[in-house]
């Protein structure tokens, strides 16, 4: 009879431990084909062990991609549009977003129109860095990115801030330390959404609370290209809070695989960087060719009918061949 206990109790821990190891990810983007902070952020999950899936926002599958019980994260580009926002705003996932559009979509915003603020500035600035999204960062000014800022860049905006569970503001912009904005914020599942939003979209909360966890974070458009540590520290902090409540130590942006294909491993579609690719041709172990394509290669590859396994991926491009291991799951 102790030995059946035993080996229940294990079979239990295994099944608990295998549900809470998954890190599937559904990167919703405005385009077929992910525009280079896209790409980068998506190298950057894939580095990391998550399973990426990126999906167009115009895709009619994408939906029921993000409400899946297998997908454990959603992230959400700033090239989404913002009008194809709101059918996620009540999905019991946890999603990390940095689409404008979103937060006054899904009860984040404080003020009709978000109050957003547009910057030059290259650093964030915390008042405190006792949360563990937080880790790694410093009080005061915290540069997160490189090379030449422009109007854009960066942005935040007046979050709703509820007189019981508030969200909770980790980082303002450096540029104009406004305390009833935020640049990186944290909506808890439970946390007190905006009345604003209440009876102008579908489906808002009978309690008014969130949820599920909702992470904004200050990059726009395709600025996610070129973090410093810090500001991929910051994505990254985001990715395994909101899916484990902890943060792991942080990848470093020299780790994250410049692979000329993406996302490796794969399970429907890959893309490849070079926007000049004539052909791609996918070989087995055994050196045979199992899948050649020559059209439409801009918009990636689909490889779902391919077997779970590993294969060499080639692509013919201007300057000659790239190849690359690629793993179909």
């Amino acid at each position: 009879m102790k030995t059946k206990i035993t080996l229940s109790f294990l079979v239990v821990l295994f099944c608990t431990v295998s549900v809470f190891s998954q890190k599937n990810v559904i990167y919703v983007q405005g385009n077929a084909t992910p525009n280079v902070s896209d790409a980068y952020l998506i190298a950057a999950l894939t580095t990391a062990g998550y399973t990426v899936t990126a999906k167009d926002d115009d895709d009619a599958t994408t939906e029921a991609a993000v409400s899946d019980a297998t997908t454990n994260l959603v992230v959400i580009s700033s090239t989404v549009g913002g009008s194809k926002v709101t059918k996620f705003a009540w999905v019991d996932k946890p999603i990390i977003v940095w689409e404008g559009a979103t937060y006054l979509a899904y009860g984040l915003a404080g003020v009709n129109g978000g109050g957003f603020d547009n910057t030059l500035s290259l650093a964030i600035n915390l008042t405190s860095n006792t949360h563990p999204l937080q880790t790694g960062f410093s009080v005061g000014d915290n540069v997160i990115f490189t090379g030449t800022a422009t109007a854009g860049t960066f942005s935040q905006f007046t979050f709703y801030a509820g007189p019981t569970k508030p969200a909770i503001r980790l980082a303002t912009l450096s540029s104009n330390l406004d305390l009833t904005k935020g640049a990186w914020v944290l909506f808890e599942k439970g946390t007190e959404l905006s009345p604003n939003t209440a009876g102008t979209i579908v489906g808002y909360p009978a309690d008014g609370l969130s949820v599920n966890t909702r992470i904004i974070v200050p990059f726009s458009n395709d600025f996610f290209a070129t973090p410093n540590d810090l500001g991929l520290k910051l994505f990254m902090n985001s990715a395994e809070y909101a899916l484990t409540g902890n943060v792991k130590a942080a990848l470093s942006k020299n780790t994250i695989s410049n692979n000329s294909f993406y996302p490796i491993p794969a399970k429907n579609m890959i893309y490849v960087k070079d926007e000049q690719v004539k052909s791609i041709s996918i070989y087995n172990t055994l050196g045979s060719e199992v899948l050649k394509a020559n059209n439409n290669l801009s918009k990636g590859v689909d490889i779902s009918n391919l077997p779970a396994g590993s294969y060499i991926i080639k692509a013919s491009v201007n300057n000659g061949t790239l190849s690359s291991k690629l793993i179909k799951e």
